[in-house]
């Protein structure tokens, strides 16, 4: 058999198009690797979102419970439908918890954060530095603040 040394080797333009090829196959695969990182990061996204409108939604419900349940006395407490509510709060509560949803911990004395807080009122008229009453509380996502604690400043003194 004769060998022909021209179909045996591969040409150099050859060459040049098998690696321009793999280079082209591999920035695809680049490609659809971010793609799918990118697709990936969004979904979070949306489900962090969607876990926020609903949060958005429950918040008014827990604030009037938390509302409702301070006028309730120690002794009101021990009632059965009281309890039942009391149950229910703390339901809502956890399907929060259980969606990364926590309150954000807040009490007179601490350091103002606008961050954190939203100053409704300033007991010296002029702003603050320290707050004074906590009126609405705060929530929030994965160090996300959802909603900011409503709060009354005073300066320190």
């Amino acid at each position: 058999m004769m060998m022909n040394k021209k179909t045996d080797k591969i040409s150099d333009k050859n060459l040049v198009e098998i690696a321009n090829l793999k280079q082209g196959w591999q920035r695809t695969l680049a490609d659809f690797d971010n793609f799918r990182k990118r697709v990936e990061a969004d979904k979070k996204l949306w489900a962090q979102d969607t876990k926020i409108d609903l949060a958005l939604q429950l918040l008014p419900v827990i604030d009037n419970f938390d509302m409702a349940i301070a006028h309730i006395s120690e002794a009101q407490k021990k009632d059965a439908v009281i309890q039942g509510l009391l149950h229910i709060q703390a339901q809502l509560i956890e399907v929060l918890a259980n969606n990364n949803i926590t309150k954000i911990t807040v009490q007179p004395g601490d350091q103002f954060n606008p961050n954190l807080h939203d100053a409704i009122e300033s007991l010296d008229g002029q702003g603050g530095t320290i707050i004074a009453e906590v009126r609405l509380a705060g929530y929030q996502i994965n160090e996300v603040v959802i909603r900011p604690a409503k709060v009354v400043v005073k300066n320190a003194k």
